[in-house]
C-alpha cells in the first residue's frame, strides 16, 4: 500500500515538472506580452524548456530560429 502511494505521488510530481515546462514555453512564445525569457526560467528546467521551443522553431528569447541552408 506504501509503495503504491509514493508510485502515485512519483506519477503526480512528474506530470506538475510537464505543466511547469508547458507553462514556461507558452510565456516565452508570448513574450511580447509577458516579458518571459529563458533567463527567468529555473536552472533544472531550461533543457527541456529549449527542447521544445526548438521543437516548435523558437529561441529563448521568443525569436524564431533561422534555418540554414547547406
Amino acid at each position: 500500500m506504501l509503495r503504491a502511494m509514493l508510485i502515485k505521488i512519483k506519477l503526480k510530481l512528474k506530470l506538475e515538472v510537464y505543466k511547469m515546462v508547458d507553462g514556461y514555453v507558452l510565456l516565452i512564445v508570448n513574450n511580447d506580452k509577458t516579458g518571459s525569457t529563458i533567463d527567468r526560467v529555473p536552472t533544472k528546467l531550461k533543457a527541456p524548456v529549449l527542447t521544445k521551443l526548438n521543437a516548435l522553431g523558437i529561441d529563448g528569447y521568443g525569436n524564431p530560429i533561422e534555418q540554414t541552408q547547406a
